[in-house]
């Protein structure tokens, strides 16, 4: 069986060729040009054409093989490293570079069903009972959920709901629930009405003829929002927060005066008492 690189199998008879030739020229008589063509008869060496078959029941290649046409092979194939420098066909998929493409409508990626596929050294992972773990941030133009969304944290700038189940609200306050406190009558023998109270929300009275009512609250900041709602007619007039004092934390709090405060404004005085609904957003 022959082996070794093809190349040096065809110098090999090309050689062993010359080596006749030259034999018969050293033996025989000199030879006229016919006598040259008769013996060429017995000269007898393959020549590979376009279209090629070899066949042989083991052959050997030790070096580079190159062919210039098409390579079929019609059994099975081992190769240990394969390097395709244009596009790799199989069957409807074509690979090309850091393409992956499908002449069919739809691209299967596991169709068994059976494992795990991670992507992105375990960024996306899509497990065989169909979940999937997004270990990084997900963005999106729309989403649907059509069962339950659990989320530790969720922020957006509008939320619309139908039905909303609340079990616990954090606003304002130190702890978990707001603290809303019961209506008081502020007293009008004082220049300024005052009240205080710890609560982050409340309802307050601003007795007739009085335009201002002190609220003295340990959560007012300079970043508290207040918001107000009167409960009554206020004969057209506005209800606005006239002004805030944040007190120091070094100052000792003992005395209301001296406690962060707002002061709830209108600019006449009325003749009722008007009920008025607070609330610091901070």
């Amino acid at each position: 069986n022959p082996e070794g690189n093809i190349s040096d199998v065809m110098s090999q008879k090309i050689a062993d060729l010359r080596a006749e030739i030259t034999n018969l020229m050293a033996t025989s008589e000199p030879s006229t040009p016919s006598a040259i063509a008769l013996a060429a008869s017995t000269w007898d060496t393959a020549v590979a054409t376009a279209s090629t078959t070899i066949d042989v029941t083991n052959m050997t290649i030790s070096d580079s093989l190159i062919i210039g046409a098409n390579l079929i092979v019609n059994g099975q194939t081992n190769l240990s490293k394969l390097y395709v420098s244009d596009t790799l066909a199989i069957g409807q998929i074509a690979i090309k570079d850091n393409n992956i493409e499908t002449t069919a409508g739809t691209l299967f990626i596991q169709p068994s069903g059976i494992g795990t596929i991670n992507f992105l050294n375990s960024k996306l992972i899509v497990s065989d009972d169909g979940s999937v773990t997004i270990n990084a941030k997900l963005a999106g133009t729309d989403a649907t959920f059509s069962g339950s969304l659990i989320a530790n944290l969720l922020k957006t700038p509008n939320l619309e709901t139908e039905i909303a189940t609340i079990g616990k609200i954090n606003i304002s306050t130190d702890s978990a629930l707001p603290v809303i406190a019961n209506a008081v009558i502020a007293s009008a023998s004082a220049a300024i009405s005052t009240i205080t109270t710890n609560a982050s929300a409340g309802t307050a009275i601003l007795p007739a003829g009085s335009t201002e009512l002190k609220i003295a609250n340990s959560k007012i900041k300079n970043s508290s929002m207040v918001y107000l709602t009167p409960n009554g007619s206020t004969n057209n007039q506005v209800v606005y927060v006239k002004n805030k004092t944040i007190s120091s934390p070094s100052e000792d709090l003992t005395s209301d005066n001296l406690i962060s405060s707002f002061t709830i404004g209108i600019d006449s005085t009325l003749p009722t008492d008007l009920s008025i609904n607070w609330w610091i957003i901070n």
